[in-house]
């Protein structure tokens, strides 16, 4: 990996992943949150500049919920609260039984970022209580967070799929009403 908009290399790391959210720290570290086959938790690798490039960290689990084999999305909040980075990461968070097991219930995480760059979870906020797959998020220019996710799946369900496709949802989240987070003044 290679910064400044010049070229990106695949690299290897000591964790198996697929499909990562990507967000850059203030300080120029690439936090790649990823998807993880059999895993039950968030987990991310950093990569950190250095002469060469970028250079791999090791995968730290966040303990936090992601019941399925479901790619996670990722958003680094603009502004920051109490001086510190926000980072929010939207991903299924329970599963169920049957074909898609892990594509229930939809949850956003809420973290600060401390100095030494360790995520603190400051809170959860529930988008449903149904089936719930890949989502994207982005902060709107009101403050307000947006949210795109599936919430059915032309897969997930029995029969004929032509001319079908999936659902897509949008909500709008209030981040002080869902975390607490009131963006400091610059």
């Amino acid at each position: 990996v290679y910064g400044n908009d010049k070229c990106w290399h695949k690299v290897k790391t000591n964790a198996a992943s697929n499909e990562s959210s990507v967000v850059e720290l203030k300080d120029g570290t690439i936090r790649a949150f990823v998807k993880r086959g059999g895993s039950n938790t968030v987990a991310y690798v950093d990569f950190v500049k250095t002469a060469e490039g970028y250079a791999a960290g090791e995968l730290v689990d966040t303990g936090n919920g992601n019941f399925s084999n479901c790619m996670v999305s990722a958003l680094r909040c603009q502004g920051t609260c109490g001086g510190r980075e926000v980072i929010l990461v939207c991903c299924p968070s329970d599963s169920q039984g049957g074909m898609w097991a892990g594509r229930f219930n939809g949850k956003i995480y809420g973290y600060f970022v401390d100095e030494d760059r360790s995520m603190r979870l400051i809170g959860t906020h529930s988008l449903n209580d149904s089936f719930f797959a890949y989502s994207n998020m982005a902060q709107l220019p009101d403050g307000t967070l947006g949210v795109l996710y599936e919430d059915d799946c032309i897969s997930y369900r029995a029969g004929n799929y032509e001319g079908k496709a999936s659902h897509i949802t949008f909500k709008k989240v209030d981040l002080q009403e869902a975390f607490g987070i009131i963006f400091d003044q610059n």
